[in-house]
């Protein structure tokens, strides 16, 4: 599904605040190329991050690293989805660190709140 470009925004905005929260944050050296989201693929610039984050965390095992991050995103994909009324909905991401990349998708489904569905359920007769 192709989201306009201002719903791509706050979708990477929502990310860069989870990630100004981690630990990764302190590791950023040019936080604001981190993250693009561009041609419906949401793309992670890992190179961004110090030397001694990536030796440590991301070039022995790029895919375990960047499963691990997604399952922490997760819910603040679920929460945004939510707010977005988007749902179900599937992300395609790029990891990249220097010259490694790892291409993946994560679908997401979650349960909408019908408001208009609630108060039927409220005022109808038992």
């Amino acid at each position: 599904m192709a989201l306009p470009e201002k719903t791509k925004q706050t979708l990477v905005a929502v990310l860069m605040e989870w990630i100004a929260h981690s630990r990764m944050e302190k590791h950023l050296q040019n936080g604001d190329k981190l993250i693009v989201y561009q041609n419906e693929i949401i793309e992670f610039d890992l190179s961004t991050l110090s030397e001694a984050y990536q030796e440590k965390h991301i070039n022995e095992n790029l895919s375990k690293y960047c499963n691990a991050l997604l399952v922490n995103l997760s819910p603040e994909l679920k929460n945004w989805c939510k707010k977005n009324q988007l749902s179900p909905i599937e992300f395609s991401f790029r990891f990249r660190c220097n010259t490694l990349m790892f291409n993946t998708k994560l679908s997401i489904s979650v349960k909408m709140d019908n408001a208009a569905y609630r108060k039927y359920l409220e005022n109808r007769s038992t």
